[in-house]
């Protein structure tokens, strides 16, 4: 059992061209060796925008290690000079963080407004061309999104992962964020899936906020998800909500001095509103998949859970934490106590 994948992303990523730092397998077999710094891997996607050479076409490369490449954040004046023309999308390794080139950025048709979405970085009014969390994910990768959706694309991408979890033993895999990129097209995708490969089942957890944006009130959102669970089926088992706290390992929220750099963590529901976000959720028995990793976040999330156990008690809560990250003892033992749980896996793919 797989507890935590995403097969629409997955199955779009490991079918790109790879920067990975970790040696792995494709998915059609072929083997990557990994690359070990960043001069290789700014020599390697100099390399694929050469080969790609379409102005008109944005190329999107998968695997860029933050960590592994000395802490070095990708932005648009370096991807700028390994390729002025080619519009560069680099999807960093752990999936919440973008880095995009000017001419990327012209097609994705930013604007002003586009400044104020949360994790969309400037200086000065000016795009730097990172962009973290799945909010600005999101915007950069708008008007990809079609195209990377067509069934004719993704199916055959999404059929590819399952394969390769099959092939080691993997039977029940999960899609932790169904509607990422759009909640209609991925539904549809999965059930077009379901009809075709008989090999594994999945269980699909819908993004919060892709469901409100499609329902509009958190009422309806609530309703949609129940009524979609009682649509499972041996194949497909829809179960609960997913939420974001704070952003991935590389932006996640600390108590302790964050980033040597001076940056900050990133929240995508900040601390204060967490609580009347998740209390109508928790209050329908809806099962709720949170995810979390840095301490400070951890804590905002255990003193929210005990604020929903006081009004609205439950002995056997429906409340999953994702990834749990950076922690301590003492925040381990009060999620304990307070009857959460924690689905511990430290990558996203």
């Amino acid at each position: 059992i797989e507890a935590h994948s995403h097969t629409v992303l997955g199955g779009i990523l490991l079918n790109l061209p790879i920067i990975s730092s970790f040696s792995m397998t494709r998915p059609d077999g072929s083997d990557f060796p990994g690359v070990k710094n960043a001069p290789q891997a700014l020599a390697l996607i100099k390399q694929y925008a050469e080969k790609f050479n379409n102005p008109d076409k944005t190329l999107i490369i998968w695997g860029w290690d933050i960590v592994m490449m000395g802490g070095y954040h990708l932005d648009k004046e370096i991807l700028n000079q390994l390729s002025p023309q080619q519009p560069i999308i680099v999807w960093d390794s752990s999936e919440h963080h973008f880095f995009a080139n000017d001419t990327a950025m012209k097609l994705a048709k930013l604007t002003k407004d586009d400044l104020k979405i949360t994790g969309i970085k400037s200086i000065n009014g000016e795009f730097t061309g990172q962009f973290s969390g799945p909010i600005a994910g999101r915007r950069i990768l708008a008007n990809l999104t079609p195209e990377l959706l067509r069934p004719e694309y993704v199916l055959p991408r999404m059929k590819s992962l399952l394969e390769l979890s099959s092939r080691n033993g993997i039977t029940t895999s999960s899609e932790q964020a169904m509607g990422i990129f759009s909640l209609s097209h991925e539904l549809e995708l999965f059930k077009q899936l379901s009809a075709d490969y008989d090999q594994a089942r999945v269980v699909i957890v819908p993004f919060s906020t892709a469901v409100l944006e499609q329902q509009k009130t958190v009422k309806n959102s609530i309703a949609w998800v129940k009524q979609l669970e009682k649509s499972s089926n041996e194949r497909l088992i829809f179960k609960g909500i997913k939420f974001y706290h704070d952003d991935s390992f590389l932006s996640l929220s600390m108590m302790e001095p964050q980033y040597l750099d001076g940056r900050k963590g990133l929240y995508i529901i900040q601390p204060e509103a967490l609580y009347d976000v998740l209390a109508p959720w928790w209050q329908q028995d809806v099962t709720i998949h949170i995810h979390t990793n840095g301490t400070s976040a951890n804590v905002s999330l255990v003193n929210t859970l005990a604020k929903l156990q006081r009004d609205t008690p439950k002995f056997e809560p429906k409340f999953i934490v994702e990834h749990f990250g950076m922690t301590t003892p003492a925040i381990i033992e009060r999620l304990a106590a307070l009857k959460g749980m924690a689905s511990v896996n430290p990558y996203y793919l």
